[in-house]
């Protein structure tokens, strides 16, 4: 209906999303400050939707995600902007240090997802038009310091102003930003209520762990993650893990379409919004059950498990944040969560671990016949390496494992760091150079979930007594990513002079499941027969990282 050239009682649909992250969560290398931005754009979205979309409001949530979320709102265009000004004035209020953009579309009956798209135009249009960086702002009663002014630049953020008083950090006095500060606080707050939000919200009646959760103290640096001396060659190392979903949205918009094809008008909106909460709602648990299954593990270990607990004793007390009743920290930390992307931090003999975990978790996952599959970039590293770095590495693992084995299916990339000096190199490019002379596709080193399944199985009886000589083994991997030559490979791979037994029970089958789950290949451009060397890289860089016991516990070779 048409009243003054404006429509009345329209539908209209309301997204607010987060943009400019690198700014807002990985500008420091604090563990607690990265985990407070996150965790802000989480709770800005359930904020909007507790304050202003109530049964009772007019209005509805069609989706939520990490940063994102997306409402309707029933009345005229009058009332729709309106509402998006209180919505943008709240933001402005209350998350002031991050960037939100709110925007609103008025629906074309029958048409939601084309809808939808103009929505996240309007929403890039207007990220294009602002800072990547929210422009500081100060309390009333605090003056930034400005110019030559003694620690004028906040400490952690290396950028901001800084303002107010110091803040005591692992022995030193530091000066922090607002914006710093304010995360900061929010990521040691909300730590703990984190995890049982998540299970409370995405798994109900899943309520056996919330009260040892409730209990529970998690890491509040990256050394309380890493920090050891019981793990050898793995001592103070992290695995940092991301998962990203394969063509999530090309699948959502898949469900949705098949929903409405069969409707028109408004009884099309009506399907189609209703297939898009049903894909939100079993991406949300099918997340929420792997949060649940890796929370059961470490849990049910027991505090005096070094594997998963960091003992305080060990730590630093000259800082604000120590808490003397405080004696073990979880070894876990969350920096991404929700959409399509998990980001996981957590000690390096934990990595592989988990990293296989969600692969069996996820094994099922699905949705009308769309598959759920991801892509893994692992990244294993110092605990003291730069993490906006090797978050950025770990995404472009994923990222080459989608473009060199597709996106139908799940892989793993992976990345062992000795020094910070591979940080930022070109994935494809490095893979390729370990290729040359091998006539072997790179495409190979990009691990399947069969990959993955058979360094599990076979990575112990390897280094178990009897099992590969570790010098020679190194030899062999030298003269074929080093070298470049198969012939002195070869002659390598015979000083080995492995039992026979061990060779068919053990060796074979590895690199018969390092060899598999790869499709669509084609047969004359990547089956040159020189694969199975590449099974050799797998070996020698994940031997301390794939079932990895404590010294002493194992029979090394």
């Amino acid at each position: 209906m048409l009243r003054g050239g404006r429509r009345v009682g329209a539908t209209h649909y309301i997204q607010m999303e987060g943009v400019n992250m690198a700014s807002f969560i990985l500008d420091t290398e604090d563990l607690s400050t990265i985990r407070g931005g996150g965790l802000l754009l989480l709770d800005a979205v359930y904020k909007v939707q507790d304050r202003f979309f109530q049964p009772d409001s007019g209005g509805d949530v069609l989706s939520t995600g990490a940063s994102v979320g997306l409402f309707r709102f029933q009345g005229d265009e009058a009332a729709a902007d309106q509402l998006v000004r209180k919505i943008r004035k709240f933001l402005r209020a209350e998350y002031r240090h991050a960037t939100l953009l709110v925007e609103r579309v008025t629906a074309t009956p029958g048409a939601f997802l084309r809808d939808r798209e103009r929505l996240i135009a309007r929403i890039r249009r207007a990220q294009l038009a602002t800072p990547s960086l929210a422009v500081p702002t100060f309390p009333p009663d605090k003056t930034p310091r400005l110019g030559n002014q003694d620690n004028a630049v906040c400490a952690l953020d290396h950028l901001r102003p800084a303002a107010g008083d110091e803040r005591k950090m692992k022995g030193q006095s530091l000066p922090l930003s607002p914006s710093t500060r304010c995360r900061r606080k929010h990521g040691v707050k909300q730590k703990t209520d984190f995890y049982a939000e998540v299970l409370k919200r995405d798994l109900p009646g899943e309520t056996a762990l919330l009260a040892d959760l409730e209990a529970t103290h998690f890491a509040l640096h990256f050394n309380h993650i890493a920090a050891s001396q019981s793990w050898g060659p793995l001592n103070n190392k992290m695995a940092v893990l991301y998962l990203d979903g394969n063509r999530f949205s090309k699948s959502q918009n898949t469900v949705v379409r098949k929903a409405c094809a069969k409707f028109e008008g408004a009884k099309a909106d009506e399907e189609a919004i209703a297939a898009l909460r049903r894909f939100d709602a079993t991406v949300k648990a099918n997340r929420a059950r792997f949060l649940h299954a890796v929370l059961e593990q470490a849990l049910e270990t027991g505090p005096n498990d070094d594997a998963w607990w960091f003992n305080t004793e060990h730590e630093n007390r000259d800082d604000d944040d120590w808490d003397e009743k405080v004696s073990k920290r979880l070894r876990l930390e969350t920096l991404l969560w929700g959409g399509d992307e998990i980001i996981l931090v957590l000690p390096a003999w934990k990595g592989w671990e988990v990293a296989r975990l969600f692969l069996n978790e996820s094994k099922c996952w699905s949705i009308d016949d769309q598959p759920l599959d991801h892509a893994l970039g692992l990244v294993f590293c110092h605990e003291k390496a730069p993490i906006h770095r090797v978050v950025s590495l770990a995404r472009s693992l994923a990222d080459h494992a989608k473009k060199a084995v597709g996106r139908d299916l799940s892989s793993l990339a992976y990345q062992v760091l000795e020094s910070f000096d591979h940080i930022g190199a070109d994935v494809a490019a490095r893979f390729a150079d370990l290729c040359e002379g091998l006539d072997a596709h790179p495409r190979r080193l990009i691990l399947t979930r069969e990959g993955v399944e058979a360094l599990d199985q076979h990575m112990k009886p390897l280094r178990s007594e009897g099992g590969l000589p570790q010098r020679q083994m190194k030899r062999l991997v030298r003269a074929l990513f080093t070298n470049h030559s198969i012939d002195n490979a070869k002659a390598a791979n015979e000083e080995m002079a492995l039992d026979k037994t061990f060779s068919e029970k053990t060796l074979k089958p590895l690199l018969a499941g390092l060899a598999s789950g790869y499709r669509d290949l084609d047969e004359s451009r990547e089956r040159r027969g020189n694969e199975s060397w590449l099974a050799w890289y797998h070996i020698e860089q994940l031997w301390d990282y794939v079932s990895p016991s404590q010294p002493g516990l194992e029979d090394r070779s």
